[in-house]
């Protein structure tokens, strides 16, 4: 059983995470309106989302963090308003020191946001839809590893573009729960493998001795693909939908 401090004991339900597990929750934004985000969001990042070019997307940054906020708080049994963050180097969020070891990461589209969580254990997750146009050929050529491009030139023709965010998502997954953003050489990640199996890799993270992780497939919908990277062996992965009930 986890310690005093791990959220684990301060939850309950289905808020209720275990030292040996990983919880993953897939929200579609639509369920939620920009007043859920009210009282909720710090100064911060209120101003962030009014920076927002477009207001539709400052309404999904808006959302996106009043839920984080909100699954936060469940786990922790705080006021989310009264939650504090701090942010690495490449910017990966972290709860500011509390005495809570829950470490987290969370991935949005147009249309569906993902959060993962864990106790003491490095996690990232990435979520792409598949309808937004790349030039997934050119970012492949320059930022994949060889045996990923060739895995996805393997695939017929129509089902290229659906491969490359397969990779991509993995690969951010893994570069989001080393926080080093893409400053991390993307060659070096190689996640090729059958969709929907977990991946076993060596990263080296720099300065830091080869970390094995754990990547699965995640995905939101059909046109929607998601993959998790959890820094240890052995955890169970709980996924479940976050219905506005919840809250």
């Amino acid at each position: 059983m986890a310690g005093a401090n791990h959220p684990g004991e301060l939850a309950n339900g289905r808020f209720h995470l275990a030292i040996n597990q990983a919880h993953v929750w897939l929200v579609d934004l639509a369920l939620y309106e920009p007043a859920f985000a009210a009282g909720c969001l710090s100064a911060e990042e209120q101003s962030r989302a009014a920076r927002f070019h477009f207001k539709a997307d400052g309404a999904r940054f808006m959302i996106s963090r009043a839920l984080l906020r909100r699954l936060l708080g469940r786990y922790l049994s705080r006021n989310p308003a009264d939650i504090n963050f701090s942010y690495g180097p490449f910017g990966k969020p972290a709860l500011a020191p509390s005495g809570a070891d829950l470490r987290f990461n969370l991935a949005h589209t147009k249309k569906w946001a993902a959060y993962v969580f864990s106790i003491g254990v490095d996690v990232g997750i990435d979520v792409e839809d598949l309808n937004r146009k790349v030039d997934w050929e050119g970012i492949a050529t320059r930022f994949f590893a060889e045996k990923e491009f060739a895995w996805i030139r393997a695939r017929p023709p129509a089902d290229r573009p659906a491969a490359f965010f397969r990779c991509w998502t993995r690969k951010e997954a893994i570069l989001k729960g080393l926080g080093t953003g893409l400053g991390f050489p993307l060659t070096g990640v190689d996640v090729a493998s059958s969709p929907g199996q977990a991946i076993w890799m060596g990263v080296a993270k720099p300065g830091v001795v080869s970390t094995e992780w754990v990547i699965t497939d995640c995905d939101c919908a059909p046109d929607c693909y998601g993959a998790v990277a959890v820094g240890q062996a052995g955890l169970s992965l709980q996924v479940e939908a976050l219905h506005a009930s919840f809250f």
